[in-house]
């Protein structure tokens, strides 16, 4: 297994299994104010797993590290968790919390209403709404959202484990 297929998948799982301990300690369903705080922490597990795969390509063969090299590692990398993620992403909207985006969507409606919104305007929600809970939206947000994280950790771990080599 290649140095970014292995961190690959290892980001997509810890990912998961992160997705999976949050629902158990209720923080998607019960106690969305802390929730919506442990998910920025999330972030932590592509930006460690980037690194490392990357300082351990640069460290098996430091001549071939080239910049687009540890990017181009990086993309590939962050696509194989992109796939892991967004596709557990579903199966757990489906099957493990099925029920958690409608709670999502009530609480919204709640403050929505709460603030002064027309019934139009609560229409129009649900039907932006509709639209992103759908399954390939929400394939492609999630797969998006990991690639650009990925991307974005991938450009600056590169740059900086370069200058890092050229130091020595």
């Amino acid at each position: 297994m290649t140095t970014a297929l292995k961190y690959g998948v290892l980001c997509g799982l810890l990912t998961c299994f992160w997705m999976i301990s949050e629902y158990l300690m209720g923080l998607h369903n019960e106690h969305f104010d802390i929730g919506q705080y442990t998910e920025a922490f999330a972030l932590l597990i592509p930006a460690v797993t980037v690194y490392l795969a990357l300082k351990e390509l640069r460290d098996i063969s430091p001549s071939r590290a080239t910049f687009s090299r540890l990017v181009g590692a990086g993309i590939f990398m962050i696509s194989i968790a992109g796939v892991i993620i967004a596709s557990f992403f579903l199966v757990y909207n489906h099957h493990i919390n099925p029920s958690w985006q409608q709670t999502i969507f009530a609480k919204q409606a709640a403050t929505f209403f709460s603030s002064g919104a027309t019934i139009q305007d609560m229409a129009a929600a649900a039907e932006s709404y509709h639209f992103y809970t759908q399954d390939s939206t929400q394939f492609i947000i999630i797969f998006g959202l990991v690639f650009i994280t990925g991307l974005f950790f991938s450009l600056i771990y590169s740059l900086k484990l370069k200058r890092r080599r050229f130091a020595r």
